[in-house]
């Protein structure tokens, strides 16, 4: 059972979530959390040492949020390559409903933290290489149940499609255009059939 404080630190780690997603780790002051929270901040640190706590937390949270919605998609698909044409058709679904607002929290935190905050830039790593084995073992699986072919370069794949994806985002968000987005997911369900499918 939660407790207040367990619950007062879940609403600080939740709001700071989109806020940090939209406005970056140097853009959201602790008077952004604040508001957001309705708390003071003695109320915050009760709970978090300083911003970079969380922050930190911050990312965990949304990116197991993205998780489980991805879950949620393919929980009753069994077929290895259509888990993977799902997973990218996905990114269509997240963009016109995030389930954390204001795009990709993992590109968003990549480009604001490059430089200036190493442990947030290593969560960002960290869960590309997530996303990079989801493609990875699903090309894998459907080689070994005879879906794909066995030659398929699934490195290639895996960083053609990591790469597009994350670039049609920031494409799609900065000209408020999803055509961008549509035809990178049209192009990689494409060579997905065309290339990988036996």
């Amino acid at each position: 059972m939660q407790t207040k404080g367990d619950l007062t630190r879940q609403t600080i780690i939740e709001q700071s979530a989109t806020l940090f997603n939209k406005k970056g780790f140097s853009g959201t002051a602790m008077s952004d959390i604040m508001d957001a929270t309705g708390l003071h901040k003695g109320g915050i640190y009760n709970h978090f040492q300083s911003k970079d706590e969380i922050a930190l937390a911050a990312f965990d949270y949304a990116f197991a949020r993205i998780e489980d919605y991805m879950r949620g998609l393919l929980k009753d698909v069994s077929s290895p390559l259509q888990r993977l044409i799902l997973f990218i058709e996905s990114f269509e679904m997240y963009y016109h409903d995030p389930v954390i607002a204001g795009g990709c929290p993992i590109l968003n935190t990549a480009i604001d933290a490059d430089d200036t905050h190493p442990a947030l830039r290593a969560k960002a790593l960290d869960a590309l290489a997530v996303w990079e084995k989801v493609i990875e073992r699903r090309i894998e699986k459907a080689i070994a149940c005879g879906e794909a072919k066995p030659d398929t370069d699934i490195p290639n794949f895996v960083s053609l499609s990591i790469s597009a994806l994350e670039g049609a985002i920031m494409l799609s968000h900065i000209h408020n255009d999803f055509s961008h987005l549509q035809r990178v997911i049209t192009h990689l369900v494409g060579v997905i059939e065309r290339d990988i499918r036996l």
